[in-house]
């Protein structure tokens, strides 16, 4: 998803609360104890998350608890017969975390390929738009080429990585995101688009890449900057002041990945 990264680790902490979520004593715990919480209508600085963060992760997470059960209720009419089509179901790293019809990214079709505007992503509401961000599982080795296609139609200017590709492989073996951009200072290509790594700077938590997009059909050029969080994995959250480097101003559409669309 393209989200701010501030809105994009409350997302994870749902996601990870939802996963491990505690015995049935402490849930009905954390539903009693609800009150104490009360909805926060208004939006919280990306300076004071991650004290807000950590805020609500004490007490066997009860603050998290609450925002979780505050959501809206999942609207079961919602479809993703797109996803499941014999076409894309190799597209999808997890078949349980597909994009629903209504607010999936479409891109533009490649002549004599069926259904080749499909992706993994997932258009996400902001405060301009209703297409202000972009959810999206992390690349597979056959999908790269549709990532940067994404990149390229939605003129993506910030890509923020929730989990660490440098380790591609999980406990199991598993290769948990593609290596999409180049190593070094060389050119990487996909069909019509080839990706310039600039710059890298890495730190402990993160690493930060600037990459130039270039594509021959068109003889243009884009400039998109790639923080990737290095502590995050699907089984762990990285660190909450991490994910602000995430956060810079650049121009949207802002474009969020994880392993999985979470």
């Amino acid at each position: 998803m393209l989200l701010p990264a501030a809105l994009a680790l409350t997302l994870g902490a749902m996601c990870l609360f939802c996963k491990k979520r505690p015995p049935k004593k402490e849930t009905r715990k954390a539903t009693a104890d609800v009150k104490q919480w009360p909805l926060v209508k208004t939006p919280i600085l990306i300076a004071d998350f991650p004290d807000c963060y950590l805020k609500l992760s004490d007490d066997h997470g009860h603050g998290l608890s609450h925002e979780f059960q505050a959501l809206p209720p999942t609207d079961l009419k919602q479809t993703t017969l797109t996803a499941s089509l014999p076409d894309n179901v190799t597209k999808n790293r997890f078949a349980e975390y597909v994009p629903y019809d209504q607010w999936r990214v479409k891109l533009s079709l490649v002549a004599g390929i069926p259904n080749s505007d499909y992706i993994n992503a997932s258009y996400i509401k902001g405060f301009n738009s209703d297409e202000e961000y972009i959810a999206t599982q992390s690349p597979l080795s056959g999908t790269v080429a549709d990532f940067w296609r994404l990149i390229w139609e939605l003129r993506v200017s910030q890509i923020v990585v929730v989990t660490a590709c440098s380790a591609t492989e999980d406990e199991s073996g598993t290769v948990t995101c593609e290596q999409y951009w180049p190593s070094d200072l060389t050119t990487l290509s996909h069909g019509d688009i080839s990706v310039v790594l600039v710059w890298s700077d890495e730190n402990p938590e993160w690493t930060v890449r600037s990459l130039r997009v270039i594509t021959l059909a068109a003889d243009a050029k884009l400039r998109a900057a790639v923080p990737e969080a290095r502590t995050w994995s699907p089984q762990q959250l990285a660190h909450p002041r991490a994910l602000q480097v995430g956060s810079t101003q650049t121009q949207l559409p802002q474009r969020v990945h994880t392993d999985t669309d979470t």
